[in-house]
Parts: structure tokens; sequence; C-alpha cells
């Protein structure tokens, strides 16, 4: 968004404290609809798996929508890191995925973005109602 003759970009704060789950949000480039494509959402399914692994990290809940994903986590550590956490799972997704639309699509934006910029949106949780409605809404989309 441009505001007068600067750039605006939203900057979002990270809270990485122990013992409280993080609702995350983030969503496909300028909202285009690429995770309706199968191999995307396997790949995102994969980094996933590989973060979780990785950073010793729950997964209570998520949802992948068209344009967007929604995760709740739980991570295990006392010290971690969620911007590391999403830029593992953001930056595999990408990497991967450029190739197999490449051959799908005879022309891509170059250059190709997959992600929208900036962290998207995090929450802690620290309240086990919370929680449970973040876990009811991931269940009925």
């Amino acid at each position: 968004m441009k505001i007068g003759d600067n750039l605006y970009q939203k900057r979002c704060k990270r809270y990485n404290f122990n013992n409280q789950a993080h609702e995350l949000t983030f969503s496909c480039y300028h909202r285009k609809a690429y995770l309706l494509n199968k191999q995307a959402c396997d790949y995102l399914a994969e980094a996933i798996v590989m973060a979780q692994q990785k950073y010793s990290v729950d997964l209570w809940a998520y949802v992948f929508m068209p344009d967007h994903v929604h995760l709740l986590i739980w991570p295990r550590q006392e010290e971690y890191s969620i911007s590391s956490i999403l830029q593992t799972i953001k930056q595999s997704v990408s990497r991967r995925i450029l190739p197999h639309l490449k051959t799908e699509a005879a022309k891509i934006e170059s250059p190709f973005h997959f992600w929208q910029a900036g962290g998207g949106y995090d929450r802690n949780v620290t309240c086990r109602d919370t929680a449970r409605q973040i876990i009811k809404y991931t269940q009925r989309v």
C-alpha cells in the first residue's frame, strides 16, 4: 500500500513466549487461489511436517483455504522463533511448486511469488477456550 510518496508495509510483531500456542494465518500472493492446486497442498503439508520435526512443534489444527492457510501450533521448546518456522514452511513450498506450475501454465508472472510478502497474522493463544474456538473454526471450514 502506498501512502503519499512512502511505501507502507505492515509489520508483524511476534512474541515467542514459552507455553503459548500460536494462531498463524498467511496468504497466497495477491490472494490468488494457488492452494486449489493439489500438488501445492501436498508440498504445504510436507513442509509443515518438516517444520514440526525441525522445531519441535505440535500442530493442533489447520485448514488450507484456496488463497490462505490457518495453523494452530504449540512450540514444545522454551526458545523458538515463529518467524523461522514460517520461513521453513513458506520457502519450501515456493521452491518446490514453481517447476510444477511452470509445466501446468503457459505463462507465470515473473518473478513468481507464491506467498504474500510479510509475516501474515500471528496471535499468541493463552486461553483454552480461545484454542477450542480456533479448532472448531478449522473443522467447520
